[in-house]
């Protein structure tokens, strides 16, 4: 022991503090404590801050600290997220809604993904020589749309379902448009697909929900003249389909590097009421909508049926009725800007690398703001049929904004005339969060 050690002077000072007895103050170097920065303040404020939520209980609004509960550990229950105050929607917030431009962050890496799955098939197309399958490669790497912010094997689980509902849709339709079905007989066989496919989609808890990306593949493929063989046409949607399983799972790769593994659960089911509910505005929507652009006379009726399909897979009845509203401007928007780049002779792998470019601003925007999302998605699927059957400009704009009013507002009204009680439900809920 050396001689700092054993001077009882100094063995004193050094002595550890026990309980109830107070650290010795003094001059000595042992008794002095290194001042605190603010930056261990703050993190010894949060550390006492999670100590005290693992030991208390939920508190409800309205109540104070010494209504807690004590819990033991382990058995602490979730402590359920405040809401935000919501104030009563209004015409003027509506409006400021739409004139705010979101920011892009966390929506880029889903529609890079996306937006690759879309590219790949068609540059490999377009070397190929076979641009005359490239309608059905956008078809199903539109499988990459599904489930773009769920747990990797959730979405894995997901585009699977998704992607045999879209290759079984794309060989519908190939095949109805072998046969020379087409006009009110067309209108019919979407209208029953519709509704049948909604249930599917709700019953497999697809997101996004409905048949809208099903429906679009059906007509369209069904529309589109094609000389091929239908294997040529399953073939490559499906290898389009596989592209875009792998391109959604590729990310498991390095999270599970950074990331734990998440939670695979499932929205629960919701009522089988709302569900046949919901499959019965798609019938009416739908057949309504396929049957004025039928009468109408222009040439593609089925821009319609989708266009009323979009608003009503939106989330509450309210936000479908501003998507229906939210459709019509983008898409009006989208075809002027469809009718600026059709001046331009674009090559087949310039038209490729475009769409690709134009599918992944759209994606970027789609949940954000659907109406700006529209504006680049609608050139996509006007473009792609350049493809196939390329056309005059001026007919396929007009009847793209024409055949879209028709379907949006039906769906508006549609929509406004059979959930009345269920926008009651959610104007009472709104009160309730605001009082």
């Amino acid at each position: 022991m050396g001689p700092v050690a054993s001077d009882p002077r100094i063995r004193t000072r050094l002595r550890k503090p026990t309980a109830g007895r107070p650290r010795p103050r003094g001059s000595g170097t042992a008794c002095r404590q290194p001042a605190r920065s603010s930056h261990q303040h703050r993190s010894r404020h949060r550390e006492q801050l999670n100590a005290h939520a693992l030991t208390s209980a939920p508190v409800a609004l309205g109540t104070t600290s010494t209504q807690h509960r004590r819990y033991p550990a382990g058995s602490v229950p979730a402590r359920p997220a405040l809401q935000p105050r919501r104030h009563p929607r209004t015409v003027k917030t509506y409006a400021r809604d739409f004139f705010r431009i979101p920011s892009p962050r966390g929506h880029r890496t889903p529609a890079l993904r996306v937006a690759a799955g879309i590219g790949i098939p068609l540059i490999i197309l377009v070397l190929m020589g076979r641009t005359d399958l490239t309608i059905f490669a956008v078809f199903g790497a539109l499988t990459g749309v599904f489930g773009r912010v769920e747990p990797h094997w959730l979405r894995l689980k997901h585009q699977t379902f998704a992607g045999i509902l879209m290759s079984l849709s794309i060989v519908g339709g190939v095949i109805s448009g072998g046969y020379g079905i087409n006009g009110w007989a067309l209108v019919g066989i979407g209208t029953l697909i519709a509704g049948v496919l909604s249930i599917v989609a709700d019953v497999l808890r697809l997101r996004p929900s409905g048949p809208l990306f099903y429906i679009f593949a059906f007509m369209a493929t069904a529309s589109v003249p094609f000389e091929g063989q239908l294997w040529e046409a399953a073939l490559t949607g499906v290898a389009s389909v596989g592209v875009a399983l792998v391109l959604g799972f590729m990310g498991r790769l390095w999270a599970r590097r950074t990331e734990p593994d998440r939670q695979l659960a499932e929205a629960p089911l919701p009522a089988w009421s709302r569900i046949y509910a919901q499959a019965g505005r798609y019938v009416v929507a739908l057949g309504l909508a396929g049957s004025i652009g039928v009468m109408s006379g222009l040439g593609h009726h089925y821009w319609a049926m989708v266009a009323a399909a979009a608003p009503i897979s939106a989330v509450g009845a309210s936000g479908g009725l501003v998507r229906a509203v939210y459709r019509i401007i983008g898409t009006y928007a989208g075809v002027l800007l469809t009718a600026a780049l059709l001046t331009i002779q674009w090559p087949p792998l310039g038209l490729a690398f475009l769409i690709a470019a134009l599918q992944f601003a759209g994606e970027v925007f789609v949940i954000s703001h659907y109406s700006i999302a529209l504006v680049f998605m609608t050139p996509v699927a006007l473009m792609m049929t350049e493809f196939v059957a390329p056309g005059p400009t001026g007919t396929l704009v007009a009847d793209r904004a024409l055949e879209t009013t028709i379907g949006a507002v039906i769906a508006f009204f549609v929509i406004l005339l059979t959930t009345r009680k269920q926008r009651a439900q959610e104007r009472s809920l709104r009160q309730t969060q605001t009082n």
